[in-house]
């Protein structure tokens, strides 16, 4: 099997119970093509770079999944029959992977309790602890951002 990744932007006003349907007809090209969903990330409605079908926004899905080329042309034959879908790309990841090996790497890992503790004392240090050192930061960068000094104006006049 190969590894894929497809994105695709549905249009931004479709409903809730219209973009089911469109999953549903991507998790039954699945199942019909002995495809393995490995991830489906919803990025939300985001801008997009130029005006797809008089639309300035798209709501933007990943999927990445194992298949064959069969499997492709499936999904890509239901995202051009469905109006709702603005575009979508599919590129090919890798080529023989070994799909349960891809699911442990995909994953996410749980964070052990003391992770996340240096992880947090991490970010504080990195962060001013008082209201006054943030105040002080403000008050420099302002002053740096004058175009000349005090001494050089008089000296003009």
């Amino acid at each position: 099997m190969n590894h894929y990744e497809t994105i695709f932007i549905v249009d931004p006003d479709t409903a809730d119970d219209e973009r089911e349907l469109i999953m549903n007809k991507v998790n039954s090209a699945f199942s019909q093509k002995d495809g393995t969903l490995l991830l489906l990330d919803n990025w939300g409605v985001r801008r997009l770079a130029y005006e797809i079908k008089k639309k300035k926004q798209g709501r933007f899905i990943r999927l990445d999944y194992c298949g064959n080329g069969n499997l492709v042309d499936e999904l890509e034959r239901n995202f051009r029959l469905d109006h709702r879908v603005l575009k979508f790309m599919t590129i090919q990841i890798d080529k023989d992977v070994d799909v349960e090996a891809l699911k442990v790497a995909i994953t996410p890992e749980e964070p052990e309790a003391g992770a996340a503790e240096a992880a947090e004392e991490t970010v504080s240090a990195d962060q001013p602890t008082t209201p006054e050192a943030s105040a002080d930061t403000e008050t420099e960068t302002a002053a740096g951002d004058i175009a000349q000094p005090a001494s050089d104006t008089e000296e003009q006049s």
